[in-house]
C-alpha cells in the first residue's frame, strides 16, 4: 500500500473509546486507542488514511501500574517504555495523534487501593512522556477541579465527561469545567458517557444504567460542541449493538457534522 496522503482535519475530533480502526472516518473522526506495539503503526496509518485523529493510551488499565500502596510511577514508566522504539514523529506532526492519554481517573481512590494520585506525579508522567515525544500533547482523564492548585509544566489537558444522571444542568457543567481548566492552565477534552449516562435511553448496555437516547445525544452533544474552549469530544464507549441502532446512528451523524463546524483547536495548552 502506498503511503497515505497528508490528512485533512476539520473541526475537532469526535468519536468513542475503543472504536475499531476499520470504522475510523468519516462518521467518526476521533477515537481513543489502547495502543499495542505490534499494531500501533498500522492503526495510525489507518487513521491517517481516514483523516481521523486518535488519542493513545500506552499503559493500559490502571491495574498494571498500581501496588498495595496505590499508584506505582515506575511501573507506569516501564509500560510507556515498550513504545520507545517506535517512530511516531510524523503522526504527531500531522495531527493524526491527538495526544498521549496518560491516566484514567487519578482522583478515584477505588482505583488506587484507597489513595489518590498526586498532582506532582501527574505532571511527572507528562514530563516523562515529553522526554520521549517532546511535541506530543499530554492528556489525563481527570476533572479540572481535581487538577487545580498546581503549576503544570508538562501536562496539557484535563477532561470532563458528562453523565445526565449526575449533572442535571449541562450549561452549569460546561461553565464549571471550562472555568476549572482555565484556572489550572489546561486545555479541555470533553465527552459523553453514552452507555451509562442517559436518563431515558435503552437499558442493557452497561449494568442497570440507561444508555443515552438519540434525543439526549443530540441535545447534550451539541451543547458540548457549542463551547469553543473544548478541543475534542471523545465518548465512553463503543458498543457495536448500541452504535448500530438506527436512531443512534442518525444522532451520531448529526453530532459529527457539528464537530466539523467547531473551530479547529489544539489540545496542547499555550506555553
Amino acid at each position: 500500500m502506498p503511503p497515505a496522503p497528508p490528512p485533512v482535519h476539520v473541526g475537532i475530533p469526535f468519536g468513542p473509546f475503543h472504536l475499531p480502526p476499520s470504522l475510523y472516518g468519516p462518521k467518526f473522526t476521533g477515537a481513543y486507542l489502547a495502543a499495542v506495539p505490534s499494531t500501533l503503526l498500522a492503526n495510525l496509518e489507518a487513521a491517517r488514511w481516514a483523516n481521523a485523529r486518535v488519542l493513545l493510551n500506552f499503559t493500559g488499565h490502571n491495574k498494571w501500574f498500581r501496588d498495595s500502596h496505590g499508584f506505582n510511577l515506575e511501573q507506569w514508566k516501564a509500560r510507556v517504555d515498550h513504545f520507545r522504539g517506535l517512530d511516531l514523529s510524523s503522526y504527531i506532526a500531522d495531527g493524526t495523534i491527538i495526544g498521549h492519554f496518560i491516566m484514567d481517573e487519578p482522583s478515584d481512590s477505588r482505583d488506587w487501593n484507597g489513595t489518590v494520585v498526586s498532582l506532582e506525579d501527574i505532571d511527572e508522567m507528562a514530563r516523562y512522556s515529553k522526554e520521549i515525544w517532546p511535541s506530543m500533547t499530554t492528556i489525563i482523564r481527570a476533572w479540572p477541579a481535581y487538577l487545580e492548585g498546581y503549576h503544570y509544566q508538562y501536562l496539557d489537558a484535563a477532561w470532563a465527561q458528562y453523565n445526565g444522571r449526575r449533572f442535571p444542568d449541562m450549561d452549569a457543567f460546561i461553565a464549571e469545567n471550562v472555568e476549572g481548566a482555565k484556572a489550572a492552565g489546561l486545555a479541555l477534552v470533553a465527552g459523553l458517557n453514552v452507555l451509562a449516562g442517559g436518563l431515558d435511553g435503552p437499558l442493557g448496555f452497561y449494568r442497570d444504567r440507561h444508555a443515552m437516547s438519540a434525543s439526549e445525544l443530540r441535545t447534550w452533544g451539541r451543547a458540548l460542541m457549542s463551547e469553543p474552549y473544548i478541543c475534542a469530544v471523545i465518548n465512553w464507549r463503543y458498543n457495536a449493538q448500541y452504535f448500530a441502532l438506527p436512531e443512534i446512528q442518525s444522532a451520531f451523524e448529526d453530532l459529527n457534522q457539528k464537530a466539523q463546524t467547531h473551530p479547529k483547536k489544539s489540545c496542547q495548552k499555550e506555553r
